[in-house]
């Protein structure tokens, strides 16, 4: 009789060690050295996760980045406030820092509410995974390490004539949209485009006698312009 008492006690007793404690709401802490203070937390179903910036000297924010949620907090002038989010499905929710895409990563996993682990995510599609070469420039601009701010440098303007041909070249930085414009007696008459990150140029065919002023300016994946080159030359 006593071996068949404790033969019954021994699953008693697993089942107990199985069912985990019940979670609690979460917060988490973005911090300026661009990580968060919790990359990963785990909550039950129905429970809440608050993010925060107290203190920060630089642009935060939370973005969903799987594909089982859609999630953006308002990324403005810091310290952002603080921002809340209830999960009622199971399941588990990647997030980034809008700025600062490739270090501040987060993971929210949500268990139901008797506490069994949920499912992985969904891999987003391919239109949205990042490979080696991106140039890492999200929709928004944002570039790994912050905000894209620097403008490119557009040197090294030069202008080869040959009859009613010209060759206006030039050098810039980075992947930039070089933009020339000829213009002749104040009125502009030709508009080329490049796009090049290093070497490049425009040639201009058929021009008709008269002195011309380029103008040449580089906008780069961000959206910052570089400062306006001009050369002159003329076509006799």
């Amino acid at each position: 009789m006593k071996r068949r008492i404790v033969l019954l006690a021994a699953p008693a007793l697993a089942l107990a060690s199985a069912t985990p404690a019940l979670g609690a709401d979460a917060t988490v802490k973005g911090l300026d050295s661009l990580v968060w203070d919790k990359p990963a937390v785990t909550i039950n179903a129905g429970e809440k996760v608050t993010w925060t910036f107290d203190g920060t000297a630089q642009p935060h924010n939370v973005l969903a980045s799987s594909a089982n949620w859609t999630f953006r907090s308002e990324l403005g002038p810091p310290p952002a406030p603080p921002v809340s989010r209830t999960f009622a499905t199971p399941g588990v929710y990647d997030y980034v820092c809008e700025v600062h895409s490739s270090t501040m990563i987060g993971r929210v996993t949500v268990n139901s509410e008797t506490g069994a682990p949920p499912p992985p995510p969904p891999p987003p599609p391919l239109s949205q995974q990042a490979f080696p070469n991106d140039g890492t420039v999200s929709a928004n601009a944002f570039e790994v390490g912050g905000l894209d701010t620097e403008d490119p440098a557009l040197r090294g303007i030069a202008v080869k004539r040959t009859g009613a041909k010209a060759r206006i070249s030039f050098r810039v930085d980075e992947q930039s949209r070089v933009t020339v414009r000829l213009s002749r007696g104040g009125k502009r008459v030709k508009t080329k485009h490049a796009n090049t990150a290093g070497r490049g140029s425009v040639t201009v065919k058929k021009l008709k006698a008269g002195r011309y002023k380029a103008t040449i300016v580089a906008r780069d994946l961000a959206g910052n312009a570089s400062r306006t080159r001009t050369a002159s030359f003329t076509v006799s």
